[in-house]
């Protein structure tokens, strides 16, 4: 069999080269995965030239597309272009579709699904609110990027207590970076990323993994995984923050609850293939979702990967389980169709 893999190629100037490799290990190391699964790979970089890329893939003709495109042209409010292009050939692909790409890829859309559902999210206030709610802060906010991932944007003084700070800070984000920005209450409870995976059984949410913030961490930086924190990995941030999959019997109650809310999202935003959902706590433990990740950072040591390890998952058979679920899905709209 055949498969593509699609990525995101055409990057900004800006974008600091660990990304850039990062982009390119990531896409080197599923493409083995790929082949250890008896797949012959192909790579095609995704652009907005979508007419050469319908012209590859049709030359190609995969069995399936592995979709690993994450921003075009260096945004990613525009990314369920790849599932579109893929639904509109009729092609298999990886994760989730079209639809909720859109959804979850916009965290202000995302905060109105949750809401929707009655799932629990902290207090937020958009552009629009930052600069005409003359209330003055009564906690911690953290300004966010509403389209952007991977803590674009987002560093220590993202974090601010007054409402003459946020908006300052909320027009130097938006003339340093564009786009669009929100705020939300910035909880200091605990963080937690929860994978999910769809199975022929059902979608299984993978050994909880929570991030902690250990003594190497600065002490005068606020406690949060920022750009810093992800991208540089000899500073402190990241080495002050590390993943670990070991809790105490008292943790259980909270560990349920995390399951059936990241399961409740997989619904409620039309989930396919495998995601994350990101949780932080309050001061009594409850927690709340930060973000609904579809297609998340895929690799062996990090993220899904590790957590798939800890159940035996080996990242080969990883990979092959989200490749058998995009065929499995196809089959099943294509008998629906006919």
């Amino acid at each position: 069999m055949k498969t593509a893999i699609i990525f995101e190629s055409t990057v900004e100037a800006t974008c600091p080269q660990v990304e850039i490799d990062e982009l390119r290990e990531n896409t080197e190391e599923i493409g083995a995965a790929l082949k250890a699964n008896g797949f012959q790979v192909h790579i095609i970089p995704f652009s907005l030239d979508l007419v050469s890329i319908r012209n590859q893939i049709d030359h190609i003709k995969p069995d399936v597309v592995f979709n690993l495109v994450d921003s075009i042209e260096g945004k990613g409010n525009i990314i369920a272009m790849a599932p579109m292009l893929c639904e509109h050939m009729g092609i298999p692909f990886t994760g989730a579709g079209s639809m909720a790409t859109t959804l979850s890829c916009d965290k202000l859309i995302t905060k109105s699904i949750v809401n929707a559902a009655k799932l629990p999210t902290v207090y937020f206030e958009t552009e629009d609110a930052i600069c005409k709610n003359p209330k003055e802060l009564d906690a911690s906010f953290i300004l966010k990027s509403v389209s952007e991932h991977a803590s674009f944007g987002m560093f220590a003084d993202s974090v601010v207590s007054t409402r003459t700070e946020l908006r300052t800070r909320l027009m130097e984000k938006k003339a340093k970076y564009g786009g669009d920005w929100f705020a939300e209450v910035l909880l200091e409870g605990r963080e937690f990323n929860i994978s999910i995976l769809a199975t022929p059984q059902g979608p299984r949410v993978l050994p909880h993994a929570e991030i902690l913030f250990t003594n190497d961490f600065p002490e005068d930086k606020p406690k949060i995984v920022d750009y810093t924190a992800k991208w540089h990995y000899d500073s402190p941030e990241c080495i002050g923050t590390i993943r670990h999959f070991e809790f105490k019997p008292q943790d259980t109650p909270l560990l349920e609850e995390l399951t059936t809310l990241t399961k409740a999202c997989w619904t409620a935003f039309g989930l396919s293939g495998y995601a994350r959902v990101d949780f932080r706590t309050d001061a009594n433990g409850v927690p709340f979702i930060l973000e609904v990740n579809c297609n998340p950072f895929l690799t062996a040591q990090e993220g899904m990967g590790a957590a798939a390890a800890r159940t035996g998952i080996s990242f080969e058979s990883l990979i092959g389980t989200i490749v058998d679920d995009a065929l499995s899905r196809h089959r099943m709209q294509t008998r629906i169709a006919a």
